[in-house]
């Protein structure tokens, strides 16, 4: 098992009447290249609990994961191919108006850490800062 994986997963539980195209989308980016690292489509729905209300919508991730290396600062070539699943994350929220997180999980430590949102370009350098690889040219 890796010790970091990445997440991207759309914003919100509400998502029956977009999820079809998303996912569709999501397994296209997916199979569009044949990856160095494991990367997959999520798309879970998580059961119905005791606490929820009626009208409550359990959990839903729709998104995509990709692991990443152990030593996240030993080189950053891995980095553009998170570069390649944010472009695209990014084409999929402009096409259907919806937000993704991003996270990066320590499967170690069982901790799982919010990066923020990809919403336009200029999120793609906070995702840089954050995973602790070097600005273009530094």
């Amino acid at each position: 098992m890796p010790r970091f994986v990445l997440l991207f997963c759309v914003e919100g539980s509400d998502l029956h009447d977009v999820a079809e195209p998303i996912r569709r989308d999501l397994d296209q980016l997916v199979a569009s290249t044949p990856w160095s690292r494991t990367t997959c489509v999520l798309d879970e729905i998580a059961p119905r609990d005791s606490t929820m209300q009626p009208a409550d919508l359990p959990d839903w991730e729709l998104g995509v994961y990709h692991e990443l290396p152990d030593d996240l600062q030993s080189d950053h070539e891995w980095y553009s191919e998170v570069e390649r699943i944010a472009a695209g994350i990014l084409r999929i929220a402009a096409a259907t108006g919806r937000t993704f997180a991003v996270a990066l999980a320590d499967t170690q430590s069982d901790v799982t850490e919010d990066i923020g949102y990809l919403t336009a370009e200029r999120d793609l350098a906070k995702l840089r800062r954050a995973l602790g690889v070097p600005s273009r040219g530094a």
